[in-house]
Protein backbone atom coordinates (compact mmCIF):
# COMPACT_ATOMS: atom_id res chain seq x y z
CA UNK A 1 0.00 0.00 0.00
CA UNK A 2 1.19 3.51 -0.44
CA UNK A 3 1.03 6.38 2.38
CA UNK A 4 -1.62 8.12 2.51
CA UNK A 5 -1.17 12.21 3.66
CA UNK A 6 -4.35 12.18 5.28
CA UNK A 7 -2.88 9.19 7.82
CA UNK A 8 -3.65 5.70 7.70
CA UNK A 9 -2.13 2.04 8.02
CA UNK A 10 1.08 1.58 5.66
CA UNK A 11 1.85 -1.55 5.13
CA UNK A 12 5.75 -1.97 4.28
CA UNK A 13 7.72 -4.35 2.80
CA UNK A 14 9.63 -4.84 6.39
CA UNK A 15 6.97 -6.78 7.90
CA UNK A 16 6.03 -3.78 9.87
CA UNK A 17 2.71 -1.89 9.52
CA UNK A 18 2.09 1.79 10.64
CA UNK A 19 -0.13 4.36 11.49
CA UNK A 20 0.56 7.67 9.96
CA UNK A 21 -0.73 11.10 10.70
CA UNK A 22 0.12 14.71 10.86
CA UNK A 23 3.61 13.68 10.26
CA UNK A 24 3.99 11.53 13.24
CA UNK A 25 4.61 7.54 13.05
CA UNK A 26 3.25 4.49 15.42
CA UNK A 27 4.09 1.12 15.37
CA UNK A 28 1.52 -1.22 15.39
CA UNK A 29 1.86 -4.03 18.20
CA UNK A 30 -0.54 -6.76 19.44
CA UNK A 31 -1.00 -8.31 23.11
CA UNK A 32 -2.28 -11.79 23.86
CA UNK A 33 -2.64 -11.49 27.17
CA UNK A 34 -4.79 -8.30 27.25
CA UNK A 35 -6.22 -9.28 23.71
CA UNK A 36 -5.89 -5.69 21.87
CA UNK A 37 -3.39 -4.09 19.74
CA UNK A 38 -1.41 -1.49 21.01
CA UNK A 39 1.34 1.11 19.88
CA UNK A 40 3.61 4.24 20.93
CA UNK A 41 4.70 7.20 18.29
CA UNK A 42 8.09 6.68 16.99
CA UNK A 43 10.76 8.71 17.61
CA UNK A 44 9.50 10.80 20.66
CA UNK A 45 10.55 9.77 24.24
CA UNK A 46 9.52 6.83 25.26
CA UNK A 47 6.07 6.64 26.15
CA UNK A 48 5.18 10.29 24.98
CA UNK A 49 2.53 8.81 22.88
CA UNK A 50 0.99 5.35 23.30
CA UNK A 51 -2.66 4.34 22.08
CA UNK A 52 -4.61 1.28 22.12
CA UNK A 53 -7.35 -0.48 20.57
CA UNK A 54 -9.49 -3.44 20.46
CA UNK A 55 -9.66 -3.00 16.49
CA UNK A 56 -7.45 -1.63 14.18
CA UNK A 57 -10.16 0.99 13.55
CA UNK A 58 -10.10 1.63 17.47
CA UNK A 59 -6.54 1.76 17.67
CA UNK A 60 -6.15 4.39 14.68
CA UNK A 61 -8.56 6.27 16.03
CA UNK A 62 -6.86 6.63 19.64
CA UNK A 63 -3.40 6.93 17.78
CA UNK A 64 -5.16 10.44 16.21
CA UNK A 65 -6.58 11.62 19.34
CA UNK A 66 -3.64 11.14 21.09
CA UNK A 67 -1.50 13.07 18.57
CA UNK A 68 -4.15 15.87 18.66
CA UNK A 69 -4.49 15.97 22.01
CA UNK A 70 -0.56 16.06 22.82
CA UNK A 71 -0.71 19.01 20.01
CA UNK A 72 -3.39 20.91 21.63
CA UNK A 73 -1.72 20.18 25.18
CA UNK A 74 1.81 22.08 23.77
CA UNK A 75 -0.46 24.80 21.82
CA UNK A 76 -2.46 25.89 25.05
CA UNK A 77 0.35 25.63 27.20
CA UNK A 78 2.86 27.54 24.52
CA UNK A 79 5.24 24.23 24.40
CA UNK A 80 7.15 23.52 21.05
CA UNK A 81 5.61 19.82 19.65
CA UNK A 82 8.59 17.77 19.59
CA UNK A 83 9.61 16.96 15.89
CA UNK A 84 9.51 12.78 15.79
CA UNK A 85 11.88 12.90 12.90
CA UNK A 86 14.05 15.87 12.40
CA UNK A 87 16.29 14.41 9.69
CA UNK A 88 19.45 14.45 11.51
CA UNK A 89 21.31 11.48 13.60
CA UNK A 90 24.07 10.82 15.27
CA UNK A 91 26.40 7.46 14.62
CA UNK A 92 29.34 6.00 16.82
CA UNK A 93 31.48 4.04 14.36
CA UNK A 94 34.90 2.40 15.26
CA UNK A 95 37.83 4.20 13.80
CA UNK A 96 38.27 2.06 11.06
CA UNK A 97 34.74 1.73 9.74
CA UNK A 98 34.91 6.19 10.03
CA UNK A 99 37.90 5.90 8.09
CA UNK A 100 36.36 3.07 5.41
CA UNK A 101 33.12 5.05 5.02
CA UNK A 102 35.02 8.56 4.36
CA UNK A 103 37.69 6.77 1.62
CA UNK A 104 34.33 5.03 0.06
CA UNK A 105 32.88 8.61 -0.04
CA UNK A 106 35.78 10.22 -1.70
CA UNK A 107 36.23 7.43 -4.12
CA UNK A 108 32.54 8.07 -5.26
CA UNK A 109 33.02 11.62 -4.92
CA UNK A 110 30.29 12.49 -2.95
CA UNK A 111 29.88 13.20 0.81
CA UNK A 112 29.60 10.78 3.73
CA UNK A 113 25.96 12.21 3.87
CA UNK A 114 25.57 11.03 0.56
CA UNK A 115 26.96 7.89 1.25
CA UNK A 116 25.06 7.12 4.20
CA UNK A 117 21.78 8.01 2.55
CA UNK A 118 21.92 5.76 -0.24
CA UNK A 119 23.26 2.96 1.54
CA UNK A 120 19.83 3.25 3.43
CA UNK A 121 17.41 3.81 0.81
CA UNK A 122 19.14 0.78 -1.02
CA UNK A 123 18.84 -1.48 2.55
CA UNK A 124 14.97 -0.30 2.32
CA UNK A 125 14.21 -1.61 -1.08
Amino acid sequence: MSINKKGSVKMTKQRVNYLIYKGYTGDINYSLANNCLFGKVLGLDKGLISYEGETLKDLEHDFRNGIDDYLAYCQENDLTPKKPFTGQFSVRLSPELHRLMATTAQERGITVNKLIKQAIELDSL
